[in-house]
């Protein structure tokens, strides 16, 4: 069996993984049966669990990759910087170290973040236009990734009324997605790649967590209401966890990477400015 995005696993789901190959639990499996594949700090669901506490055992026979292949060392240091180097959640499988040693990407340009005192979406329409117009982007190449579902149709909704073309990544589920600019959640670009990404709403008051947010109590409840350990799920693991969440948005970008606040930034932004060229807006 192979295992990909491991590290998203519950550990109901790696026991159920492991009773498809050998429904036997009490004895160890033979080897080579199980091939995982995980990325700790791309974790994006609560949850977490150790390889033997569902009876497996990977001592000698596992490796770390350490070249990264999409992005430029630059983008990446700095989502290293924002995400920090600590355990995603209680009862992880991984000691909460990001590391790359090398680089198939050259330094690039250093991720920029954009402070406006006004409102987001017209900055996010400018920075599209001078990527398509001045830097030759196809559409297609950049990607606007938010935290929440009713963000993106606000964002949609605005590009559309402007005649910028986009589409909605949730609808690559139905059918292939057409012309325009990727428009989607975090979650919903794991696993995908931009030439240029722009990430909005990471202010203080917004992000990481966002206490007036109706998602994250519906949220909440889903998550009571499924997990065994959900009382452990503690503000400070939410708010590392939707920082992991941020790190997966950022690193989707290749060549360049965007973040927008129209207040100051969040703590974990500002203490990685030393990796970020700061562009105030008007």
């Amino acid at each position: 069996m192979i295992i990909d995005e491991a590290q998203d696993l519950t550990l109901v789901g790696i026991r159920f993984a492991r009773a498809l190959v050998d429904g036997k639990s009490t004895e160890n499996l033979r080897a080579d049966s199980i091939l995982m594949l995980d990325d700790a700090a791309q974790r994006i669901y609560p949850g977490g669990f150790r390889p033997h506490w569902a009876n497996l055992d990977f001592a000698g026979n596992s490796h770390t990759l350490t070249t990264n292949y999409r992005n430029t060392k630059s983008i990446f240091l700095a989502a290293r910087e924002v995400r920090g180097e600590t355990i995603v959640s209680k009862g992880a499988n991984d000691d909460g170290v990001v590391e790359a040693l090398s680089f198939e990407a050259d330094e690039g340009l250093r991720p920029v973040l954009l402070v406006s005192k006004r409102q987001e979406a017209p900055v996010i329409r400018e920075k599209i236009r001078e990527l398509i117009d001045e830097h030759g982007f196809d559409p297609s190449e950049i990607g606007v990734l938010a935290m929440r579902n009713r963000h993106i149709a606000a964002l949609l909704k605005y590009l559309r009324g402007k005649q910028v073309p986009c589409v909605n990544l949730k609808d690559l589920k139905s059918e292939p997605l057409g012309d325009g600019i990727r428009i989607g959640t975090f979650d919903r670009a794991k696993g995908m790649e931009f030439r240029a990404v722009i990430i909005p709403r990471l202010g203080e008051s917004r992000f990481p967590i966002d206490t007036h947010d109706p998602e994250r109590d519906h949220q909440s409840l889903s998550l009571s209401l499924s997990l065994p350990n959900a009382d452990d799920h503690s503000p400070e693991e939410e708010r590392q966890l939707n920082l992991d969440r941020l790190y997966v948005a950022m690193t989707r970008a290749k060549e360049r990477l965007y973040l927008v606040a129209d207040e100051r930034p969040c703590a974990e932004i500002e203490n990685a400015e030393g990796y970020l060229d700061e562009h105030p807006t008007h």
